[in-house]
């Protein structure tokens, strides 16, 4: 099963239920007033954003994936050079979390 597409469909989801928010001002905004669920970064963001980020969800002890690249969080929702999302949904997010931990546990059974 293909856990990582299942996971830009829920981000798709978020989106149409404008639960998703994007763009660095915006996402630290979420994460610092606790709106935010769960954040994606992009794995092709600068090394500076991905530890801004990394560093500011850890404190907030909000979950971060670093698993798509700009090309596939932009194409998912619309915009060009999206480096960071962050869902508001905890229902979606908790899915979305539950496919992630799926994913990593095919890639490590893959070898």
């Amino acid at each position: 099963m293909n856990f990582k597409q299942k996971i830009l469909d829920l981000v798709g989801i978020s989106k149409r239920a404008n639960k998703l928010k994007s763009g660095s001002d915006t996402v630290i905004k979420e994460i610092q007033s606790r709106k935010a669920c769960i954040v994606f970064i992009a794995n092709d963001a600068s090394l500076e954003t991905i530890k801004k980020f990394s560093d500011k969800c850890n404190f907030y002890d909000i979950t971060y994936i670093t698993i798509f690249n700009t090309c596939e969080l932009s194409n998912i929702i619309g915009k060009e050079n999206i480096k960071l999302l962050s869902i508001s949904d905890k229902g979606l997010s908790k899915t979305i979390i539950e496919n992630y931990l799926k994913y990593k546990e095919d890639k490590v059974n893959e070898g």
